[in-house]
């Protein structure tokens, strides 16, 4: 797709679209373009190298797509709900607008700036416990955008090669 040719580059996309997000946290189009990307880097990955790497289908315990995907979902625990995002807003699932929400800041002034005041978007995830909890979206995004670095320096072909992004939050040049 134009200059996006394998997974690494999707990763790089994966990288900017967040990058995006950090910068405007209220922008609902710009978290949906990350979660869809941090979603659909499963596709990129299987599609790119993964479907014929048997030595890393050992190491996972995946034999076909499907599994690699419920590997994914075990290993990463927002992975799924990077996926009813990349769902909701595809498919148009009106419940899964129940589980989203803007949350708003506390006004101008000293409270108006700042991580107190500025209005961000929340998701609603179950907890290990069962119980139904509301988190930043940013942060979601940015533990599944972790996990796919690590994935890549642990097992993709591009391990030596990998996309650098220092104004990120976290240090991603290593």
């Amino acid at each position: 797709m134009f200059d996006i040719k394998n997974s690494k580059d999707f990763l790089e996309k994966l990288y900017e679209d967040y990058a995006d997000y950090e910068s405007n946290r209220k922008s609902a189009r710009l978290a949906i373009n990350a979660a869809l990307t941090s979603y659909h880097l499963a596709e990129w990955v299987w599609g790119d190298w993964l479907k014929t790497d048997y030595a890393t289908w050992r190491k996972l315990g995946i034999r076909d797509e499907d599994t690699f995907k419920a590997w994914l979902d075990k290993e990463c625990f927002y992975f799924p709900v990077m996926q009813r995002i990349a769902n909701g807003s595809k498919h148009f699932v009106r419940s899964e607008q129940k589980s989203t929400l803007k949350s708003g800041g506390y006004g101008e002034g000293g409270y108006g700036a700042g991580g107190y005041g500025e209005a961000s978007l929340q998701i609603e995830v179950i907890n290990a416990d069962g119980d139904s909890v509301w988190l930043d979206a940013q942060g979601l995004i940015e533990d599944v955008l972790i996990f796919w670095r690590e994935f890549f320096k642990e097992y993709s072909p591009y391990k030596d090669d990998m996309p650098r992004h220092g104004h990120l939050m976290y240090d991603f040049k290593d």
